[in-house]
Order: structure tokens, then sequence, then C-alpha cells
């Protein structure tokens, strides 16, 4: 699993209102995945912060980190889109739809 701390590093040249988002974002999808396990037993909120990390590490947008740490959250948790548009914006909210749609129909 990727920290806080780890993801806010490979971040560096952000500005702090940007890693703002991404530490309010970090919380909210940790918090909804509490207790969730995946078969092997890990976390499944360690995909959701590696994948973020991976695309803080390419250099993305605060949005798309946002979004890879929500992008599995409507398969595993009971986080609604409505609720990630009124947390996050629907640009955040967009983005975190279009991954599922992707995902579960592809």
């Amino acid at each position: 699993m990727a920290s806080l701390q780890e993801l806010l590093r490979a971040t560096q040249f952000m500005n702090e209102d940007k890693k703002l988002l991404i530490t309010r974002v970090y919380s909210f999808s940790e918090e909804a995945h509490k207790n969730r396990k995946r078969h092997s037993e890990s976390s499944r909120f360690d995909h959701s912060s590696e994948t973020a990390k991976i695309l803080a590490e390419l250099g993305m947008a605060r949005r798309t980190i946002s979004a890879g740490l929500l992008h599995s959250i409507f398969e595993d948790t009971t986080v609604t889109p409505d609720e990630i548009d009124r947390e996050f914006g629907k640009e955040i909210g967009f983005l975190v739809k279009a991954i599922t749609e992707v995902v579960c129909f592809a």
C-alpha cells in the first residue's frame, strides 16, 4: 500500500492546495474501503493507493490522481456517484464513473 506520505512525495511539484485535494480523497477512499479485503486478504484500498502513486509518479494532474484513488469505489463500497460529485466535484465524479464503465463493460 502506498502511504499518504509516499503519494505526496510523488507529487512534490504540486502546490499545497493541490495536495490538499489528494489528501482529502485519500482519507475518504481509505475510510470507505475500511475492512474490505481482496481474496488475497490484502486491503482493497491497497490497490487504489498504489494506482494513485503510479499516476503521481507519471506526473498526472491532481484530479487524475484523485480518480485513481477512487477508481474502484463503486464496485467495492456503498459510496454512490452522487456522493463523489458532492464531495469532490463533477469533474472527478465524471472520471471515476468513466473508469468504472470501462472496467465493468470491457
